[in-house]
């Protein structure tokens, strides 16, 4: 087949009034052709402005090119059959549009559409496709799949100002973009995108952005300093594996109301806002992701159902690793969090949620309910180091189960208007205060507490309708501060200066109770009242207020130090004699050889 001739571009004068009338049409046009995808982005119709079209398209399609310049058609190349490597355009459409160097380089200046049946191939011959961009969005560029196939397959996709030489710098209104829309499909395979996308909404936000009813796959690929990094907007069975994104201006990986994508191996890192942005899905199956240094959460997900994230790991992401909203039949297994503000928090409309293993070290608070969050359950998790509290409360019937937070301000608080949260075998290693409950929170119950270590208080609890069984607190200043009513049973206490404190509305009941302290048993001010039986309390002042005492209760003061006694004597018996031997060798001078000694000095 013989090369087509390059298209003449013939030139007409237009008025003024022409061009401008030209110009308000080609924006209405435009701003009604991505209205869907700036829908399907959850945007107001009236928020982004309409985009200006670029005077320079190719659309590809199934066995030809067409030339368009201002929406006018000036040119029509014949192409082969099967797929299209984009420097094949070189030399065949006007110069100044796809120009390509011996490098492996192509650059392209305009929009280049694939229409229903067109296939195009970016690479491995092409090393480095450009797009021209800039302030102007007229003169911007970016490849559109509609019904098409575009892949990238180990080549390198960037901005270039053509005035600099330079990526375009984001929030330019002409950044370059890649997109695809119902019945497109891109494939990209160790592959790169750097600086495209302007990060606000539509096809044009991100270095990939994957609209209503398109597909494809994104294998051992990245995303760097784009828009958003990547974008998938009510698609279809997008599978990632692999893929890294970084230095997005905004959000790194967006998944909006798309259905069967599958995700492995995913890396967010460095982004503006999140690193990944989860809205809207049912039965979604994630796995694989890590997320770093973001600048608000690692992942944020809401209005879903029946999720289940397994193993996800996060490092210093600023807000913190996870923020779930509106999450309903959720299942977070074994997530792994460095760092942040917050390591785990569960939002508002939320539950059931249900959290099982994971460590979460370093963040202020390790995991947050909210107070509007629904039934939440944390199994096995572990909470190491947070500043401010590991576990806070705000919501009703949370439970949690073998939950082991270490070195926290407060261990486990639960605030608010809290009702019927369950602390089931929880350790709290360390830290100031072991577990708090304010006034105000309603049917808390602690069963089998172990705390150790704390420099305050072991239980801080003024829950109403409390209940307490058995545990153990050792090793704080104050065993347990009930200020509030409720009752106690099993409860065991060593090694505090203050057993049990009531408050003066305390209405406390103890049954089966062990206290060991040092200075005051139990402490009751005026006013409460504290029900005793089956107990032993053994204090320098075992029993202090109003007290009353039912069964066989045993009060005493701490054991007597024998075995320090007779140390002491011991002590002061050996300073007594070696005081009578140093008085005695004064009396009768020193010491004298016998006469019959001769070699003295």
């Amino acid at each position: 087949m013989t090369p087509a001739r390059r298209p003449r571009v013939r030139r007409t004068r237009r008025s003024p009034s022409g061009q401008a009338r030209s110009l308000v049409v080609a924006a209405v046009v435009a701003g009604l052709a991505l209205a869907p995808a700036a829908a399907a982005l959850g945007a107001p119709p009236h928020v982004p402005p309409a985009r200006v079209p670029p005077d320079h398209r190719l659309i590809l399609g199934a066995s030809r090119v067409d030339v368009l310049l201002g929406g006018r058609l000036v040119g029509r190349v014949e192409r082969p059959p099967g797929v299209v490597e984009i420097s094949w355009l070189v030399g065949r459409v006007p110069a100044d549009w796809v120009a390509g160097a011996g490098d492996g380089t192509v650059r392209l200046k305009g929009e280049l559409s694939l229409g229903r049946g067109a296939a195009l191939e970016v690479g491995p011959r092409t090393s480095r496709l450009e797009l021209v961009g800039g302030a102007d969005p007229r003169a911007s560029s970016g490849i559109s799949v509609q019904g098409g196939n575009l892949q990238l397959l180990g080549t390198t996709v960037a901005s270039v100002d053509p005035r600099t030489g330079r990526p375009v710098p984001a929030g330019q209104p002409g950044r370059p973009w890649l997109s695809a829309g119902a019945g497109g499909r891109v494939d990209l395979r160790d592959s790169r995108v750097t600086g495209l996308g302007d990060g606000t909404t539509g096809a044009r936000s991100a270095g990939l952005f994957l609209g209503p009813g398109a597909t494809g796959s994104v294998l051992r690929s990245t995303f760097a300093g784009n828009g958003i990094g990547l974008a998938l907007a009510q698609t279809q069975a997008v599978s990632l594996s692999g893929v890294t994104v970084t230095g997005s201006a905004t959000d790194g990986l967006l998944l909006r109301g798309d259905a069967g994508t599958t995700l492995a191996s995913v890396t967010s890192t460095d982004n503006g806002r999140d690193g990944v942005v989860i809205l809207g899905g049912d039965g979604r199956r994630i796995g694989g992701l890590r997320t770093e240094r973001n600048q608000r959460f690692g992942v944020r997900a809401a209005r879903l159902r029946d999720l289940a994230l397994t193993g996800l790991r996060s490092v210093d992401d600023a807000e913190g690793a996870l923020l779930l909203v509106g999450c309903r039949s959720c299942v977070l297994d074994d997530p792994g969090v460095q760092g942040g503000r917050v390591g785990l928090r569960i939002g508002a409309a939320s539950g059931p949620v249900r959290v099982t293993g994971g460590v979460v070290r370093g963040a202020a608070f390790g995991v947050q309910l909210a107070p509007t969050a629904g039934q939440v359950t944390l199994t096995g998790l572990t909470v190491n180091g947070a500043t401010r509290v590991g576990v806070e409360i705000g919501g009703s019937g949370a439970a949690l189960h073998g939950v082991q937070v270490s070195q926290a301000g407060v261990g486990v608080r639960v605030y608010g208007q809290a009702a019927g949260a369950l602390l089931d075998q929880v350790t709290v290693t360390g830290g100031r205060d072991g577990i708090v409950a304010t006034d105000g929170t309603r049917g808390l119950t602690v069963t089998g507490p172990t705390v150790t270590g704390v420099s305050g208080t072991g239980l801080r609890l003024a829950s109403t309708g409390l209940t307490v069984r058995s545990g153990t607190v050792r090793d704080a200043a104050v065993g347990a501060a009930l200020p509030g009513a409720g009752h106690v049973a099993g409860l065991r206490i060593s090694g505090v200066a203050r057993g049990i404190w009531v408050g003066e509305r305390g209405r406390i009941t103890a049954q089966g109770v062990d206290v060991l302290a040092t200075r005051t048993g139990i402490e009751v001010d005026r006013g409460g009242t504290f029900d005793l039986s089956s107990s032993r309390v053994v204090a320098a002042r075992a029993l202090v207020g109003e007290i009353d005492r039912h069964g066989a209760n045993t009060i005493a003061l701490p054991p007597f130090p024998w075995f320090g006694l007779a140390a002491l004597v011991a002590v002061l018996l050996a300073f007594g004699l070696e005081a009578v031997h140093r008085f005695r060798a004064g009396r009768s001078g020193p010491p004298r050889a016998p006469d019959h000694v001769l070699n003295v000095t």
